[in-house]
């Protein structure tokens, strides 16, 4: 009876609790970059969903006024929320780019009206129309939360995160890129555009 009351009191051996430590610390080791990809991965759906918005705006925006625009504001793109990783929209260009506008496009890419006039000769000539509402959106370093026409405060921009680049925008082709970091660990900035063919392109790899 004493030896087997003396059995109950025993607990684990060092060697024991340390071979439970080490077991916790190799799963933990496998574990938390998998779960940081994880995380990563679902945050990814953000960009998606704000590129593909884009595209459909963009696509109905081209189909009435024969050319795309970098004024997204301007054309309905809008984001719901107060939190988001990824930057999205045009960034380097500007208003100045002047490769938009129906016709034989040549006009300010940062206008979402073009107004047209026959002269003399009987030939339709175009001009810019509606441009002052999209200083922000051009600029596209802020959230697109942002850049609701009206204007309003400016969110600021996340630690370390790379603005889009302006790769395309003509009245017949756009690019437009979302730019975010979505693992810490890594470090990366995730790179995804979309263009006018709604091929959408991750250019990021490791995230």
């Amino acid at each position: 009876m004493k030896k087997a009351l003396q059995m109950t009191r025993d607990g684990f051996t060092l060697i024991e609790l340390m071979i439970v430590v080490a077991i916790i610390g190799i799963l933990a080791t496998i574990a938390v970059p998998q779960y940081n990809k994880f995380v990563a991965k679902s945050k990814q759906v953000e960009a998606k969903i704000g590129l593909g918005s884009i595209y459909t705006a963009e696509k109905s925006f081209q189909t009435e006024n024969s050319s795309f625009t970098s004024c997204l504001g301007s054309i309905g793109v809008a984001r719901d929320g107060s939190k988001f990783y990824y930057t999205i929209g045009f960034g380097a260009g500007g208003p100045a780019l002047n490769s938009c506008g129906p016709g034989l496009g040549g006009l300010s890419c940062g206008a979402y009206q073009w107004t047209s006039t026959i002269n003399a000769a009987g030939t339709t000539v175009f001009a810019n129309s509606a441009t002052a509402t999209c200083t922000d959106v051009v600029n596209a370093t802020y959230f697109i939360a942002s850049l609701a026409d009206g204007g309003g405060a400016v969110p600021t921009q996340a630690a370390g995160l790379v603005p889009p680049t302006l790769t395309t925008l003509t009245n017949a082709l756009f690019t437009v890129s979302a730019a975010g970091i979505v693992n810490s660990k890594s470090g990366k900035t995730d790179q995804w555009t979309i263009d006018s063919t709604n091929g959408l392109v991750n250019s990021t790899s490791g995230i």
